[in-house]
Parts: C-alpha cells; structure tokens; sequence
C-alpha cells in the first residue's frame, strides 16, 4: 500500500475554507479505519453513534469516503438492532493543539441482529488494478457529504465486496464536525 497516495487525498479533502477555519476552532474530527481481504459477497460492517451528542451539539457529516482495490456496494442504514456495538475506532481532532473531544463515536465489526432502514445505498468502481497507485482521482468514492446526525438514529455502514474477487484492501474515511447550535 502507498499510504502517500492515501494521505494526499486526505489532503485534498480537507483542503477547503470551511474546513480550515472549522479545524482551527477545535471542532473538526476525523476517523479513519483500514481493512485487508474482504473475499467476494462479504461485508465489512461499521457503526455511526451520534448517541452521545449533547442537547447543545450537533453532529454534521462533512464528507464520508471510501477507497476500496474492487466495486463494491456501500449500504448506509438507518437504526440497525445491534447486539454489540463492535470495536470503538480512534477518532481525532483535525486541530491536534485542541483538547475538544468528539462525542459521535465509531465502531468496526458490529454484531447485527437486523440491518435498520437503508437509507443511501451507493456503488463504487474500486481501482482496477488492484493498488494504491490509482487511489488519488481513481477509486476515492465520496457517499455522501453535508448531513446533520440525528443523536436518536444509529447509522450502520456496510461494504459489500461485489466484485467477483477478494479484496486487496478498504479505507473508510469519515469527517465529521461537532459544533453548538
């Protein structure tokens, strides 16, 4: 993997005034979880929880992407019932000096007893050879931007490799700010 490629395109995505004058305030945050061999017909499962959100803050999905080696279906969901909520993903403050932490938390690799309501169901082509070398402009797929959290609805994201193949590899890249409303 070019992790160069990868952190370029970070790069690219956050490059914007919003995002800088937001990141500067301490309220920008971003998260970020990597995945290997996701054979044909799989799904890699994550959880958004805006539970957590004060009466005061309001979560906003800046941008959601993905970057994945083979197609695949992106299945957003709407309150999944969850038997367990999987492991918590590291989510950071984009201004490092800011001692904000971020209340929407995220999992990987949920226990699901039912998926919820699809709400935003996308394709994505992948990159055709298999490699990081095309990722920038290649297989980054956005799937949504610009969506204010709901603190009583769980999202569940599933990545659905329908490919025909194994995939090599998957990036989900969430950006999400936390600001008082």
């Amino acid at each position: 993997m070019d992790w160069t490629d990868a952190g370029r395109e970070i790069a690219r995505l956050l490059n914007d005034d919003s995002y800088h004058q937001h990141s500067h305030d301490g309220i920008v945050f971003l998260t970020t979880d990597t995945f290997t061999a996701l054979t044909d017909g799989a799904t890699k499962y994550y959880v958004v929880d805006p539970s957590g959100l004060s009466d005061t803050v309001q979560g906003v999905v800046e941008n959601f992407v993905v970057s994945l080696s083979t197609e695949a279906l992106v299945h957003i969901y709407r309150d999944p019932t969850l038997t367990d909520k999987g492991t918590v993903l590291t989510t950071v403050n984009a201004n490092l000096k800011s001692t904000n932490t971020n209340e929407v938390v995220f999992y990987a690799d949920p226990t699901i007893s039912s998926n919820g309501t699809e709400i935003h169901p996308v394709y994505t082509p992948g990159v055709s050879s298999g490699s990081w070398r095309g990722a920038v402009g290649g297989s980054m797929s956005t799937l949504f931007s610009e969506r204010i959290l709901s603190p009583s609805h769980i999202m569940l994201v599933g990545i659905e490799n329908v490919s025909g193949v194994t995939m090599d590899y998957g990036t989900f890249i969430y950006r999400h700010r936390e600001e008082v409303v």
